[in-house]
């Protein structure tokens, strides 16, 4: 006889999924939310203005390969801080696997403070479509429009090379990247919800 996942497996469902009245009728737990949010044909002046109020030490550049370390670091200094769930995992790269991204479609921008990295996004570019990767920022410059700028300022290298529509996402409980998406000209279009059976002799629960 089949049974349903185990008690510590999880299935993640958009938030109009016929199946999450099932989920909640049955005692599945809501463990996490998760969010989508799409940019189309997004106007240059906007996202200019946004990368043009950093001023002082910190510049915006399109980064290439040989910058890659100094990427790892900062993604490794980070990562404590990358709000996670079972649909946005924190972003597991490598050097090698950063330096790879360039060669399958990858934009990559970052903020520099004097000679410091202090943030980057990365962008995948296929046709006429753009999706983050992730966005990170070094917390000591966090609340600073740092996050926002890197942002447009990839949306403004992907224009450059024929992107229209861009998409993003992330954990519900960052709301911090929520706004800064939302500053960029982002629009929530989806939230997703995973839930975790209740533990149940036998086996987890049955999928609706």
């Amino acid at each position: 006889m089949a049974t349903g996942p185990a008690a510590d497996e999880h299935v993640v469902v958009r938030d109009d999924d016929p199946r999450r009245a099932s989920f909640e009728r049955d005692g599945w737990e809501l463990v996490a939310r998760s969010w989508g949010a799409r940019l189309v044909d997004p106007q240059v002046a906007p996202l200019r203005a946004l990368v043009d109020k950093l001023g002082g030490s910190l510049r915006v550049e399109e980064l290439t390969a040989g910058v890659a370390p100094q990427i790892h670091g900062l993604l490794a200094a980070e990562r404590d801080d990358f709000p996670t769930t079972p649909a946005t995992p924190v972003p597991d790269w490598d050097t090698s696997a950063i330096e790879a991204f360039w060669s399958d479609g990858g934009t990559v921008v970052g903020v520099f403070d004097g000679d410091r990295l202090v943030a980057v996004t990365t962008l995948r570019v296929s046709g006429v479509r753009g999706e983050t990767e992730w966005t990170v920022v070094a917390a000591s410059h966090r609340g600073r429009g740092i996050g926002s700028a890197v942002k447009a300022a990839s949306v403004l290298a992907a224009l450059r090379i024929g992107a229209t529509t861009f998409a993003t996402g992330g954990a519900g409980v960052n709301v911090a990247s929520i706004r800064m998406n939302e500053a960029v000209g982002y629009r929530l279009t989806e939230t997703w919800l995973t839930f975790r059976p209740p533990a149940a002799a036998g086996g987890g629960a049955p999928l609706p």
